[in-house]
């Protein structure tokens, strides 16, 4: 019986070294260009500042409207996706300016970004590994308030094509600005 075992077990590893193959080589999204390294550690810290701030709320159900900010440009500094870094490292410290206000925001127990109109970008906590994931949201000034909140847009429906480099940093701008969704005329 042992033997029979070892012999199977032999001949599945001889079997899979076999057929093994190479993974394709390629990254996605693809590898940025490089940062100058005062840009870099500028960034650096001031996520590690908001990060420490936000700690003080977590628990805070908005708290993801803040990490959507911090967590996208974390990525796109450990992953290197600066694509142009004059156009992307600006996006960045726009990114940490927009987390720092609504930081300021909560500490003053205040979220103006829940009732402004037009497009805005949220977070949400995602169920699958508690990160915080962005979601573009374009609410008219017709529809009341409790309605808002069920019109989550999928960006892929904003007429801007996505592609293997569009990383959470360049969604959220794009969310933000995007150009108008087509609603159904009963939420108008």
């Amino acid at each position: 019986m042992h033997s029979t075992l070892r012999v199977c077990l032999v001949l599945l590893f001889i079997t899979t070294k076999a057929f093994a193959y190479e993974p394709i080589p390629r990254r996605i999204p693809p590898a940025g260009k490089p940062v100058p390294p005062e840009a870099k550690t500028k960034l650096r810290v001031d996520l590690a500042a908001l990060r420490a701030e936000a700690a003080k709320f977590n628990g805070n159900p908005l708290l993801p409207d803040v990490e959507i900010y911090l967590k996208a440009v974390e990525l796109a500094l450990e992953f290197g996706e600066f694509y142009k870094p004059k156009a992307d490292v600006p996006k960045a410290e726009r990114a940490l300016a927009t987390a720092r206000k609504r930081l300021d925001d909560l500490m003053d127990t205040q979220s103006p970004w829940e009732l402004e109109n037009g497009l805005v970008v949220r977070g949400y906590r995602s169920k699958i590994d508690g990160s915080p994931q962005p979601y573009g949201l374009e609410i008219p000034a017709a529809i009341p308030r409790p309605t808002c909140t069920s019109l989550i847009s999928d960006p892929n429906k904003t007429g801007r094509s996505r592609d293997s480099s569009t990383t959470e940093l360049f969604f959220i701008p794009s969310a933000a600005s995007a150009s108008a969704i087509n609603l159904p005329a009963r939420l108008m």
